[in-house]
């Protein structure tokens, strides 16, 4: 009725069992490593920060890793701008509005999203010293 296998057909199947797994799991760790430095790549991509004045782009002279872009960290970038007065702290509207978070959650996600655009107005502009600020930031005149 019942037959005895043997125990060398039995380590046979065995075998076969343990070497597709073992396939398997390279495979998947493969993937998995492959995942692991797509998103290190997509991390470590620099963003370009610039204010937008009307006439004027001032294109910030550090870009910072996708990985580290916070709303701190970002800010503290703005903060190494020379002011006019020493000391004193920046104030620009833009960074209290919705559509700033929203730029900044989209730098951080979106793999095709490279600058941060920082709308300000005018008499925001004059808060800043020019003269260092030429110094460390590249400066267009638009249309």
């Amino acid at each position: 009725m019942y037959e005895l296998i043997e125990l060398s057909t039995i380590l046979n199947w065995v075998d076969r069992i343990s070497s597709v797994i073992g396939i398997g799991g390279a495979i998947f760790s493969w993937l998995i490593w492959l995942k692991l430095r797509r998103r290190e790549r997509f991390n470590e991509q620099r963003i370009t920060i610039f204010l937008k004045f009307e006439g004027r782009i001032v294109t910030l002279p550090y870009a910072i890793e996708r990985k580290n872009l916070t709303r701190s960290e970002l800010l503290g970038l703005l903060g190494l701008l020379p002011m006019k007065v020493k000391e004193k702290r920046y104030s620009l509207n833009f960074l209290n509005t919705r559509e700033f978070f929203q730029c900044l959650k989209a730098a951080q996600d979106k793999k095709d999203v490279h600058l941060i655009e920082i709308k300000c107005a005018d008499e925001e502009l004059e808060q800043f010293d020019l003269e260092k600020r030429r110094e460390q930031c590249t400066i267009e005149e638009t249309a």
